[in-house]
């Protein structure tokens, strides 16, 4: 049993996948007519299929990344399973991933977009496609499959649940997907950057490679990033124009994460760090605010609108208590740095 959550790699897609997720699901409830009952049922069984997708997509990807994982020595919790083992493992989840849709809405498009997810997911990881080993196709399927099909999955479900008073205009969906997208590519693509030495051993493919590692730090640097806090900006304000002015906390809180992240990077040494430090010191920081608070902004602001939703607030600090404990800790020891900094 123990081998089976490793096998699940729960740790690393809790706070990556499921904060997101989240992030669309309080944007629905804050201007959908929802009931928390109908909430609960329906999130229970949701949540369920998404647990069972992610370590699904993680499971396809060790089974069929033990060859090459052998060749540079690196562990794979697949290897220790065999081939029957390994199909009732990969059984039971697709059949986690599909059962609850027994209970949730069944709409074409929804139920079109979870096939997809996971026709994308094979393609990725399973031979002789291995879309992962094939430069722009790597990274165009993981962006899909990571990031941007979790969240519109997510959104329509849930909008379908009731009446929407203000439809959501289609320019807002093709921000969002621009968004996802972005966000989906450099993550990536750094992570490529650092594994390229086990790609190269294994002769695949990648961007990286296929770029070189320069051109992928560049991207990042360059377009990526920029073009991502561009766009939270963007997207911020069409919320607050066409739907309601509590949006404003998501710029305020986002320009307030800018401050806290220069100051605990202390950013006003950047013209004393060598060129390489400076260059992959920015790579994750907005990870940060997607899954650790962003979520808790959105529901302090689908609470402040709709306050029957309050028991979402206890549920969410047991959900991403360590997400919450890691701010909490951030703060203090911000604070405490600055306390010493004013008595020296």
């Amino acid at each position: 049993m123990k081998e089976i959550f490793r096998l699940s790699r729960f740790t690393l897609w809790w706070n990556h996948l499921i904060g997101p997720i989240m992030i669309g699901l309080y944007t629905v409830l804050f201007i959908a007519e929802i009931s928390l009952m109908n909430l609960g049922f329906y999130a229970f069984w949701f949540f369920i299929s998404v647990c069972a997708a992610a370590s699904l997509g993680y499971f396809c990807n060790d089974w069929f990344d033990q060859a090459e994982d052998a060749k540079v020595g690196k562990a794979n919790l697949a290897s220790y399973f065999s081939f029957g083992q390994g199909f009732l493992v990969g059984l039971i989840l697709l059949m986690g991933s599909f059962g609850p849709w027994y209970y949730l809405p069944k709409y074409w498009f929804t139920i079109g977009l979870l096939i997809l997810l996971f026709v994308i997911i094979l393609l990725y990881s399973a031979p002789p496609f291995r879309f992962k080993n094939r430069s722009v196709l790597g990274v165009i399927s993981d962006a899909l499959y990571g990031h941007l099909l979790p969240f519109l999955i997510t959104v329509f479900t849930f909008a379908t649940l009731s009446e929407i008073s203000h439809p959501i205009p289609y320019y807002l969906i093709g921000l969002l997907l621009i968004f996802l997208f972005t966000k989906g590519l450099r993550n990536i693509i750094i992570h490529q950057v650092n594994d390229r030495k086990n790609d190269k051993k294994n002769q695949v493919n990648t961007l990286v490679l296929h770029k070189g590692p320069l051109w992928s730090v560049n991207l990042v640097n360059k377009v990526l990033l920029p073009l991502e806090i561009a766009l939270v900006f963007i997207v911020s304000n069409v919320l607050i124009v066409d739907y309601h002015w509590l949006f404003v906390w998501i710029p305020i809180s986002f320009l307030g994460f800018h401050l806290f992240t220069y100051f605990k990077f202390k950013a006003w040494k950047k013209p004393f760090l060598p060129i390489n430090e400076w260059r992959f010191k920015f790579w994750y920081f907005l990870n940060d605010y997607y899954e650790e608070w962003l979520p808790l902004i959105g529901l302090f602001i689908l609470i402040l609108k709709k306050p029957f939703f309050w028991p979402l607030l206890p549920l969410h600090f047991l959900l991403f208590y360590p997400s919450i404990k890691k701010i909490i800790n951030d703060f203090s020891q911000f604070l405490i740095k600055k306390d010493k900094h004013v008595r020296n």
